[in-house]
């Protein structure tokens, strides 16, 4: 398919300005995680047509790790706050009360931040610590479920698919979240 002219030309402008392009769609993938609602992912995803799914994912997925670790030691020190403030006190109680398995921590990372996506899954980071999760173990398991959910997202939207993308995420979170409830007993105490 033809893009339009103006398309055509912004991608051409960034294309030939990439060392300010990457470092910044880098530190907006950084701040969508840091303040869940700046659509971090979007400025990413939507540099496939620019860089390629392959490099548009990396940056990603290297964003991604850099800011959850801080969010995670942010949050270990104010999650409490935030979450009472953005959900109320019945919330923060239900939280408290939840126990992860010391020995399916990464599992659990995993299958939560599959079962959270979108935004959903950048908010995960704020609840890890109340969730007890170890920071290594949580990091380990959420950016597996990265690669099983964001990399072939792009790779999709570099083949220009013409379908909604999120629709393929759909059965994932679905399989995920009657996974999550079918196997809790393995997950939570």
């Amino acid at each position: 398919r033809n893009m339009p002219d103006q398309l055509t030309n912004l991608i051409s402008l960034l294309q030939n300005n990439l060392i300010l392009y990457i470092p910044s769609i880098f530190l907006l993938k950084m701040l969508g995680l840091l303040i869940p609602i700046i659509p971090g992912g979007l400025f990413t995803l939507t540099a496939v047509p620019v860089i390629g799914w392959l490099p548009a994912y990396l940056v990603d997925l290297w964003g991604s790790i850099v800011a959850s670790y801080i969010a995670y030691g942010i949050s270990n020190r104010y999650g409490v706050a935030v979450i009472r403030r953005l959900f109320g006190q019945k919330i923060l109680d239900k939280l408290a009360q939840v126990t992860v398995k010391p020995n399916r921590a990464i599992e659990t990372a995993c299958m939560l931040r599959l079962a959270s996506v979108g935004m959903l899954s950048d908010a995960l980071i704020w609840g890890a610590p109340l969730l007890k999760l170890p920071r290594w173990k949580f990091l380990v398991g959420y950016h597996l479920a990265h690669l099983l959910t964001t990399a072939p997202l792009f790779f999709l939207t570099e083949r220009a698919v013409s379908v909604n993308q999120a629709g393929y995420l759909l059965p994932i979170a679905l399989a995920s979240l009657l996974l999550l409830f079918v196997l809790k007993g393995r997950y939570f105490e």
